[in-house]
C-alpha cells in the first residue's frame, strides 16, 4: 500500500515539474515570436510607388487630317465613231500627247464628199428659185402659198447640205481636249460602227488627288484650302481643294474630296496611292510620345495623369496628328501632369510619389 502511494507521488511530482518548466520556457520564447510577427507585419506594409512624370501645357495648333487616297485624271473620254466606216488612218499612237482638235482616227470618206457637192448644188438651186418667187410675190404676181413652198424647199436644201457636211466631218474623230491617248483599240482596216470606240483620251493636267473624309471630320474641310500629299513613290505634291461631296458613300459614310494639282509636264500618273494631309481648324493639343499611351479595361486609349493630391487618374485622348517626334493628342486639361515612366504598374486611385523629369530627357 505504501508502495502505491509512493509511486503516485513520484508521478505527480514529475508532472508538476514538467508543467513548471514549460511555463518558464514559454514566456521569453513567446515574446520573441510576437516581436518577430510584428516585425514581419511592419515589413509587409506596401511602399508608395515612384513614377516619373512631365508637366505638359497644351498649345493651339492647326492640326492635320491624314487621309489615304489616290491620284486621278481630271477627266477622261472615250471618243466614239458617229459614222460607220473602215479605218484608213490613225494619225496618233497610244501614249501620244494630243491637243484639242487633233485627229485620232479617220474612216473612209466613200461617197460622202460627193453627197456634199450634190447637196450644195440643190441648195443653190433652191435658193435662186426662192429669190425669184419671193420677188414676184412682193409685186403681187405670185401667191403667198407658192412663196411659202419655195422657202420650204430652200430650207430643206440647206438642211440636207448641213447633214452631208456633218457626215463628211464624222469621218475624222478628233480629241475634245488636250491630253494623253491612253488606249486605241482599233487598227487600220477595222470597220467602225456608230458608237464604237476609236480612242480613250485622258486629261492629266491638272491631276487630282482624291480622298475620302469621314463624316465626323468633313465639316472641318474647306474649299480653297491648300493641301499637301505624298505619293507612295516618294514625291510630294501640293494643291487646292476644289470639290467636297454633298453625299456620302453608302458603305463607308465618307465624303469625296478632290484636290487639284498642277501637272504641266504630265509627270504625275493617275492611280498612285497617296497620303493626303488636310489642314483643320486650330485646336488645343498636347505633344507626347506614343509610349506614354495605355489602354483601359474597356480598350479606350488614353494616358495616366497625377492630380494635385498625387492620385493616379486615367484620361482618354484622341490623336489629332502624328509627327516624327511623337503625337499630338486632345482631350486633356490645358495643364496636365502625365506619367511617362511607370504608368503600366499603377492604376486609377493609387497614390504615388512623382519625379518630374524634363520632356527632352525622356
Amino acid at each position: 500500500m505504501n508502495k502505491k502511494y509512493l509511486a503516485s507521488s513520484i508521478i505527480a511530482l514529475i508532472v508538476f515539474l514538467w508543467l513548471l518548466s514549460g511555463l518558464f520556457k514559454d514566456g521569453p520564447d513567446q515574446n520573441v515570436a510576437d516581436s518577430q510577427q510584428l516585425s514581419t507585419t511592419e515589413s509587409s506594409t506596401p511602399n508608395v510607388p515612384l513614377v516619373r512624370a512631365i508637366n505638359s501645357i497644351a498649345t493651339e495648333r492647326r492640326t492635320q487630317l491624314l487621309v489615304r487616297g489616290r491620284t486621278e485624271e481630271n477627266r477622261q473620254v472615250k471618243v466614239r465613231a458617229e459614222a460607220a466606216g473602215r479605218v484608213v488612218a490613225l494619225p496618233v499612237e497610244k501614249g501620244a500627247t494630243v491637243n484639242t482638235g487633233d485627229v485620232l482616227c479617220k474612216i473612209a470618206i466613200d461617197s460622202r464628199d460627193k453627197s456634199v457637192v450634190e447637196a450644195k448644188a440643190i441648195q443653190i438651186q433652191a435658193a435662186l428659185e426662192y429669190a425669184g418667187v419671193k420677188d414676184l410675190g412682193t409685186r403681187g404676181l405670185q401667191a403667198e402659198t407658192n412663196v411659202a413652198q419655195s422657202k420650204a424647199r430652200m430650207e430643206s436644201a440647206n438642211a440636207s447640205l448641213s447633214r452631208a457636211k456633218l457626215q463628211l466631218a464624222h469621218t475624222q474623230m478628233k480629241s475634245p481636249f488636250s491630253g494623253v491617248v491612253e488606249d486605241q483599240p482599233v487598227e487600220l482596216g477595222d470597220f467602225l460602227r456608230v458608237g464604237d470606240v476609236c480612242a480613250w483620251v485622258l486629261d492629266a493636267d491638272p491631276m487630282l488627288m482624291i480622298g475620302q473624309v469621314a463624316e465626323k471630320d468633313i465639316a472641318n474641310v474647306t474649299l480653297g484650302d491648300v493641301v499637301t500629299g505624298q505619293l507612295i513613290t516618294g514625291e510630294f505634291l501640293s494643291g487646292v481643294i476644289r470639290f467636297i461631296g454633298q453625299s456620302s458613300d453608302v458603305n463607308t459614310r465618307a465624303y469625296r474630296v478632290e484636290i487639284e494639282v498642277p501637272n504641266p509636264d504630265l509627270s504625275i500618273r493617275a492611280g498612285i496611292t497617296t497620303k493626303i494631309s488636310m489642314p483643320l481648324a486650330m485646336q488645343s493639343a498636347h505633344a507626347i510620345s506614343p509610349a506614354n499611351m495605355v489602354l483601359d479595361d474597356a480598350g479606350v486609349m488614353g494616358v495616366k495623369l497625377v492630380n494635385d493630391n498625387n492620385i493616379v487618374e486615367f484620361a482618354p485622348v484622341h490623336v489629332v496628328e502624328e509627327s516624327v517626334d511623337g503625337v499630338w493628342v486632345s482631350g486633356l486639361p490645358d495643364s496636365a501632369t502625365i506619367i511617362v515612366v511607370g504608368q503600366e504598374v499603377v492604376f486609377s486611385g493609387n497614390k504615388v510619389k512623382v519625379d518630374l523629369a524634363p520632356l527632352e530627357n525622356l
